[in-house]
């Protein structure tokens, strides 16, 4: 694990703060919070049910919505920082939007069994996706993650979500 700062710590938090909401509200609880240059520029949270969509990520949420700011600010720029912190390994699609949008440093707490994407190894990606990839750190606030993961998952809504469940318990276990 990473040695992550004190600012790593309170954006997290802000990410699982959003994660929770979303289990509240009946969605897969995942959450993302999005920092430009050492500032905040939003939080979102995964809405799928919610919002009856099935690319309502929380990631793919946050970055859509703020993706006119984010354009306006890095243009043309290389020296800026674009940080994702998400309680949850992306899945293709969030990763791709993030790293579309330039994202510098995806912060991520739990690892995916089941959808991650980051161990994509980029070498075999075009010269575009090479230049703009990402660097990740995973581990910051794991086990809340992985615990509101769990808690969500038991309540077996859906057959798929048994095998699932079976996936993330095995993954605690190799912490």
């Amino acid at each position: 694990m990473s040695n992550f700062s004190e600012e790593d710590k309170q954006f997290m938090q802000l990410a699982l703060a959003q994660a929770k909401l979303a289990l509240d509200a009946g969605d897969f609880p995942v959450g993302a919070a999005l920092v430009l240059n050492g500032e905040l520029l939003g939080v979102g949270r995964n809405s799928l049910f919610t919002d009856n969509r099935t690319d309502a990520h929380a990631e793919h949420n946050l970055l859509t919505e703020k993706s006119e700011e984010i354009r306006n600010t890095i243009r043309g720029k290389t020296d800026y920082s674009l940080t994702l912190y998400t309680t949850l390994e992306p899945c293709l699609m969030c990763l791709g939007t993030a790293i579309l949008h330039r994202v510098s440093r995806i912060v991520i707490a739990c690892p995916d069994p089941t959808g991650g994407t980051i161990n994509i190894n980029r070498d075999d990606l075009g010269s575009f996706y090479q230049r703009v990839w990402a660097d990740f750190e995973m581990g910051l606030e794991r086990e809340a993650s992985h615990d509101l993961i769990v808690q969500f998952l038991k309540t077996g809504k859906f057959k798929s979500w048994k095998e699932m469940l079976a996936e993330f318990e095995k993954l605690k276990a190799t912490w």
